[in-house]
């Protein structure tokens, strides 16, 4: 017989479990005034300068994707620029080279104390003992450019045979000097340790795990030599799949595709001894990325790597925010733009309805 107490007990449960299974309201992040920002400088244009025409400044448009804890909170873009739009990442590629090099550590092909001469024997002396480290933290010595980095009618193995006979301008360490030759070192030695070639590993290691179905190193053409430190052609949406990875402590899509620690190493600065000499706003690096601020043991809190044609992909870990600056233009043009949208997506985000 079903007793009055068992009813009443009964419904309180059902009641309990209604209240327990209601879902929370989710937040409401305001981005009117990011999106009147980048709205009103998609559309200034500028004089006639130096031989350039007259026109828009951002003749390309503009555009911003935002995510935070892997929910889309911001997607727009202004004056034919999208998420969307495959374009030139130029330095921001030294970021997606950073974590295919920590991928081929994570996976035991290398670490990051390797030396040069360990895997390239012709490189001797000073050049020699340069660390993977050093050759993606521009603590290796070399100078900024070479023209072979810039040869696309010879092989990445081709380049860098004839890299081994410059000479540096300092011992590897010792001073912070902006330069694109030492990752195009940094990334012979990838391929030698894993027997593909760079832009293969970094399809099966990077690209496909993280659906970053657009990305590729041809943003200047086909060829066996491409450039490590600006070739990466890619879009807002694929670049923040890699972001979002990193925020997560290297699980993309429930599975721990490379170790928390490494991307610990990679978001960490690696250049605490080395005396900084020429690197943009003298900020620290980690592995192919910028330490815009840092917490009191020198992890990276605001990181990024900006493009010198506008693009300017970063997160902030202390807000579990990522976010991507598309554009096509000088960075000149965009830096200003770049930092007024990072105060106002913080303030965004820090303001939930």
């Amino acid at each position: 017989m079903v007793t009055r107490k068992f009813i009443v007990t009964m419904i309180v449960f059902l009641l309990m479990s209604t209240i327990a299974a209601k879902p929370k309201g989710r937040l409401h992040y305001d981005f009117s005034e990011v999106d009147s920002y980048l709205r009103k400088q998609a559309s200034l244009k500028k004089s006639k300068w130096n031989g350039y025409p007259a026109g828009r400044i951002y003749p390309d448009g503009l555009s911003l994707i935002v995510m935070k804890d892997g929910e889309i909170l911001y997607d727009q873009g202004y004056g034919g620029m999208t998420s969307e739009s495959v374009i030139p990442f130029a330095s921001g590629s030294k970021w997606l080279a950073g974590i295919t090099v920590m991928k081929s550590v994570d996976d035991g092909f290398l670490t990051l104390d390797t030396k040069t001469q360990d895997v390239l024997p012709y490189f001797s002396g000073d050049k020699g003992k340069a660390t993977l480290r050093h050759l993606f933290t521009h603590s290796a010595g070399y100078p900024a450019d070479d023209p072979l980095c810039l040869n696309f009618d010879i092989t990445l193995e081709e380049c860098v045979r004839g890299l081994s006979n410059i000479q540096l301008l300092s011992p590897p360490g010792e001073k912070l000097r902006y330069s694109s030759v030492s990752m195009q070192i940094g990334a012979r030695m990838v391929e030698v340790a894993t027997g593909e070639d760079w832009q293969t590993y970094f399809y099966k290691n990077v690209a496909l795990p993280l659906n970053m179905k657009n990305t590729d190193w041809k943003a200047h053409l086909e060829t066996k030599n491409p450039r490590i430190a600006g070739a990466i052609q890619s879009t807002g949406k694929d670049y923040i799949q890699f972001l979002h990875m990193l925020l997560n402590h290297g699980i993309y899509k429930k599975r721990q595709y490379i170790s928390r620690d490494t991307i610990d190493i990679l978001l960490k600065d690696q250049t605490i001894n080395a005396e900084i000499e020429s690197m943009w706003q003298n900020y620290r690096y980690g592995i192919g990325c910028f330490m815009e601020k840092m917490d009191e043991e020198n992890n990276g809190v605001v990181v990024s790597h900006p493009g010198s044609i506008g693009v300017a992909p970063w997160i902030d870990r202390s807000r579990g925010v990522a976010c991507v600056l598309s554009a096509s233009c000088g960075f000149n043009d965009t830096q200003e733009v770049y930092w007024t949208l990072q105060k106002l997506v913080e303030k965004a985000v820090d303001n939930p309805k």
